[in-house]
C-alpha cells in the first residue's frame, strides 16, 4: 500500500510535466485526480490552492476565461496566492480589452490593479511578483492616457 502523500506528490509532478510539455489534456486529467484525492484526505490547502491555479491557467490558455476565473477564485478561497491574483488581473484586462474596442473599461483597470497590488504585497512567488509589476506599469501608462 503506497503512502498517499507520495502518491499525491507524484500525481502532481506528472501533471506539471504534462503542463510543461503543453499536453493540456494530460495535465488537466492528472490535476483532477489530484484534487479528487486531496478532497478525501487532510491535505494542506497550500498545495491544493496551487493546483487550482495551475488548472485555471490551463483553462485560460484555452480561452475558457469563465472556468479559468472560477479556478483562480476557488484557489484564493483556500489561500491568498499571488499567482491567482496575477492570473485574475490578466483575465480582467483581457475581458476589458474585448468589451469595448480600443477603450479599456475603468472597472477592468481598477480590478486588475487591485489584484496586482495584492500579488506584489504577498510576494510569495518571484515570477508572479515580476508579472504583477509589469502589468501595473502598463495599467499606470493606460490610466495616464499614454498610447503605445
Amino acid at each position: 500500500e503506497p503512502d498517499l502523500g507520495s502518491t499525491l506528490q507524484s500525481t502532481f509532478e506528472r501533471a506539471l510535466a504534462h503542463q510543461r510539455a503543453s499536453d493540456l489534456d494530460g495535465a488537466l486529467a492528472r490535476y483532477e485526480l489530484f484534487v479528487q484525492a486531496a478532497e478525501q484526505v487532510d491535505i494542506p490547502p497550500l498545495t491544493y490552492a496551487e493546483v487550482l491555479v495551475n488548472m485555471g491557467a490551463i483553462y485560460a490558455k484555452r480561452q475558457d476565461s469563465a472556468r479559468a476565473r472560477d479556478f483562480f477564485e476557488r484557489a484564493l478561497r483556500l489561500r491568498d496566492l499571488s499567482s491567482a491574483h496575477v492570473n485574475l488581473a490578466l483575465l480582467e484586462l483581457a475581458a476589458g480589452s474585448e468589451s469595448r474596442k480600443g477603450q479599456m473599461p475603468v472597472e477592468a483597470l481598477v480590478n486588475a490593479e487591485r489584484h496586482c497590488r495584492r500579488a506584489i504585497a504577498l510576494g510569495d512567488d518571484p515570477s508572479s511578483f515580476a508579472t504583477a509589476q509589469r502589468v501595473l506599469q502598463d495599467i499606470e501608462r493606460s490610466k495616464a492616457g499614454g498610447r503605445g
